[in-house]
């Protein structure tokens, strides 16, 4: 299985950055990776996974143009599945332009 990467850039909040993507449900066993920038220091996330808070009100990595810089920050979220998971990232706080990267990687290729 090859990775699977979803590109996104939101100018508002986002109940649910993964929905309808080829990751709104992990795709087998791996790891989820996320990058997420803002051009304004206010922007937060949530991540929840079933019934469980992964993460929630964490403050989003601030850069002027508002996108992460995959080969020099480090992931935002790194999240192990087992497959068929689904989580919800929701963005918040005043978020500018929010630029985001989420990167499927199969358990095989870590």
């Amino acid at each position: 299985m090859a990775n699977l990467t979803v590109r996104r850039v939101d100018a508002a909040a986002v109940a649910d950055a993964l929905q309808g993507s080829d990751l709104e449900r992990m795709p087998g066993p791996g790891m989820l990776y996320g990058w997420m920038a803002s051009t304004v220091n206010t922007a937060t996330f949530n991540v929840t996974g079933g019934r469980e808070n992964i993460a929630r009100a964490q403050a989003v990595l601030l850069r002027a143009n508002g996108m992460p810089l995959i080969s020099d920050d480090p992931p935002s979220i790194q999240i192990p599945c087992a497959g068929d998971e689904r989580f919800i990232i929701a963005t918040g706080g005043t978020t500018g332009t929010l630029g985001q990267v989420y990167t499927f990687v199969p358990a095989e290729d870590l």
